[in-house]
């Protein structure tokens, strides 16, 4: 069964698991990547077009959360979306870095090789 994507961000037991997560449970973190990290790998995907720096984000991604999981709220803050403006940030910050502008690059000039005549 396919849960429509705001049953995601609307997990009843996330409060439970951010509180988890602040208590420094790594099973809370497995957790969380279990329930999030396919969501958070194919948004990262999406900005940068390489799945070996889209793993790498998604993992930057979750260290970022395990350490400012302090700073959520989960009575204000749902997780899911936190947890995914944090993948695209980092998806964004890659893109607007220096490896991320050359690797752009270098797919344009790849795809205008292969333009059609």
């Amino acid at each position: 069964m396919i849960l429509p994507i705001f049953a995601v961000f609307n997990s009843p037991d996330d409060g439970a698991l951010v509180e988890r997560l602040k208590r420094r449970d790594p099973h809370a973190l497995a957790e969380l990547y279990d329930r999030y990290g396919r969501l958070a790998y194919s948004l990262v995907l999406r900005v940068v077009r390489d799945p070996a720096i889209a793993e790498d984000l998604v993992q930057e991604t979750f260290l970022r959360v395990w350490s400012r999981v302090h700073s959520i709220d989960p009575q204000r803050n749902a997780l899911g979306p936190w947890l995914l403006a944090i993948a695209r940030n980092r998806a964004i910050d890659y893109l607007r870095s220096a490896a991320g502008r050359d690797r752009s690059a270098s797919i344009e000039l790849d795809e205008s090789d292969h333009a059609p005549v």
